[in-house]
């Protein structure tokens, strides 16, 4: 029978100390308690928000924010309406202000006019002879 020592089992077993950390598997388990605490614990790909999981308050300012952006877009929708109103009732009211200046200017017209003998310039319908042209019929020309 061989007599071994308890430093040649130690030697046998430990390989050589060659290695990072004199050989040991210390070098994995530091990488491994590194890559832990980079993840900050919550696993692969498993990250919400800022890494941590999902709250209520998280859940209920993304509600907020569709409701924001609804509302939003809700009041652009509502201006461009009444814009769009706002531009047909100028445009009606251009008409009825246009309406009026010539209504206005008619009158004015038919105004300067009033008071004033307007003898005919023609003679389209025929009624008789003309007391003005002096033709010798009607009351025995005394015109």
């Amino acid at each position: 029978m061989d007599n071994y020592s308890l430093s040649d089992i130690k030697a046998a077993t430990e390989g050589s100390n060659d290695g990072m950390f004199g050989g040991g598997s210390w070098a994995v388990v530091l990488i491994i308690l590194f890559l832990i605490i980079m993840m900050g614990g919550s696993g692969w790909g498993n990250r919400v928000g800022d890494g941590g999981v999902a709250t209520q308050g998280e859940v209920q300012r993304g509600i907020d924010s569709v409701n924001y952006n609804a509302a939003i877009n809700t009041s652009n929708i509502i201006q461009a309406q009444e814009r769009g109103t706002q531009k047909i009732l100028d445009y009606l009211c251009g008409q009825e202000n246009q309406r009026l200046r010539d209504e206005n200017m008619r009158n004015y017209i038919a105004s300067q006019f009033c008071g004033v003998v307007r003898y005919p310039t023609g003679f389209t319908y025929n009624a008789g002879a003309s007391p003005f042209c002096g033709c010798g019929c009607g009351c025995g020309n005394n015109f």
